[in-house]
């Protein structure tokens, strides 16, 4: 079975994925990173992933709706 991962988690590890990236690149100098969450809306899947979503060892089997977009962090 697979467990819900906290959203803290996932954005650790896409922050240490960006690092590994930016690493390849070191003429390159962000003036600022920023990580924002996202949407995910089951009834919007298209093929396959409507299919995948479906899998009962999918972790996006049953996942609710969700949108954790931060607009006030965002619009700054």
């Amino acid at each position: 079975m697979i467990k819900q991962v906290p959203k803290l988690k996932i954005c650790l590890e896409v922050r240490a994925e960006l690092d590994k990236e930016l690493s390849k690149f070191p003429w390159l100098t962000p003036i600022v990173i920023e990580i924002f969450g996202g949407k995910f809306d089951p009834e919007k899947l298209r093929l396959p992933d409507n299919i995948i979503a479906r899998l009962l060892g999918s972790s996006l089997h049953n996942m609710p709706a969700i949108d954790i977009w931060d607009w006030e962090a965002i619009r700054i």
